[in-house]
């Protein structure tokens, strides 16, 4: 395998190789690892989260409380307090980081690349490809807009929207949160929408201090 960009082909020499390094990753990384087994893990961001390092647009946060939304590890949520049960990206991020922390992910440090894309297609025991990309809507006419586009799943965090016009296409999850966030800007917002969403507020729905126990500790079911 060659990282994207490299000229000197870089072969990798495993039991198993991960790609991606979110939940199911870091959780597979750590499961391995107990077995003894040699495993590598791959990871185009530069750092742990999966779709959490990337979502970074407004309002960004989880629909499936916690703490079902999160791995089975006594050590983690041992020793982490959400602030409330649907917490949003920024909480995530940190908690990822905790997580690297907690399990020493990188003690051996060549066992993670970050920041690095396998190129060309993955292949799988049937050799049929598989391939995850971003993919944006191709509208007609599209190419003469002169303005930035800009799709959620690829948000930049430090993207400053006072004073400007700002359209958003679609209603779905990330499209409702982008709409309730940017809406408290000074800016001049448009929704554009298909259909009519019933949405209510989440209202917080915060953590009393007695209640950190309960919040904290996964089910069995997510092992």
């Amino acid at each position: 395998m060659s990282d994207m960009g490299s000229t000197a082909p870089d072969t990798i020499r495993t039991d198993v190789l991960i790609v991606g390094a979110g939940f199911s990753g870091v959780y597979a990384l750590h499961m391995i690892r107990k077995l003894g087994l040699s495993v590598k893990l791959i990871e185009k961001g530069s750092g742990y989260g999966g779709v959490w390092h990337w979502n970074r647009y407004p309002g960004a946060r989880v629909d499936s409380e916690m703490p079902t939304y999160q791995p089975n590890i006594p050590e983690i949520h041992e020793t982490w307090n959400w602030s409330c049960r649907d917490p949003d990206h920024h909480e995530l991020r940190a908690y990822f980081v905790h997580v690297a922390r907690v399990l020493d992910l990188e003690r051996t440090q060549p066992s993670i690349r970050l920041s690095k894309v396998l190129p060309g297609k993955m292949v799988n025991g049937t050799s049929s490809p598989r391939m995850v990309l971003t993919t944006s809507a191709n509208f007609r006419g599209l190419e003469h807009y002169t303005g930035l586009l800009v799709h959620s799943a690829e948000y930049p965090g430090d993207l400053d929207l006072k004073g400007k016009r700002v359209a958003v296409l679609g209603n779905g999850a990330s499209g409702v949160q982008c709409i309730q966030e940017i809406a408290r800007e000074d800016s001049l917002l448009t929704a554009f929408i298909r259909n009519i969403n019933t949405a209510y507020p989440i209202q917080g729905r915060g953590v009393h201090i007695a209640q950190l126990a309960t919040v904290g500790e996964p089910t069995q079911l997510s092992n």
